[in-house]
């Protein structure tokens, strides 16, 4: 005789759901805030989204000018051995750049596969 399906158990449900806020409140607390990093800081194949360009205002227009805006989401493909340049794919149009370090130091970054991204 094939099983019907499984009872859902109101108990269960109901220690969980509707959530107190104050254990809301403990969720939010025990998430590990996102904390901003430099591009220098990803790991190759690494997804993160641009969340600030720090820096004088020539150092910014560059970084704009190679298409880096806070916002877009970037992949870094490859980190040059020796202080070399990073390579660095912008994920909506698939347009790489080479950023020299000392510009990719101005650029913060969220990682996207930080947990609440």
């Amino acid at each position: 005789m094939a099983a019907g399906p499984r009872a859902i158990d109101s108990r269960a449900c109901a220690q969980e759901w509707p959530i107190s806020a104050a254990r809301l409140v403990r969720r939010v607390q025990s998430t590990p805030p996102m904390v901003p990093m430099t591009l220098l800081a990803l790991a190759e194949g690494a997804v993160a989204e641009i969340c600030a360009l720090t820096g004088d205002a020539g150092v910014t227009r560059r970084m704009q000018d190679l298409g880096l805006f806070a916002g877009r989401t970037v992949r870094l493909v490859r980190a040059a051995p020796f202080s070399g340049p990073l390579l660095v794919e912008e994920q909506r149009t698939g347009a790489r750049v080479m950023i020299a370090r000392a510009i990719a130091v101005h650029i913060q970054v969220l990682d996207a596969g930080a947990p609440g991204r």
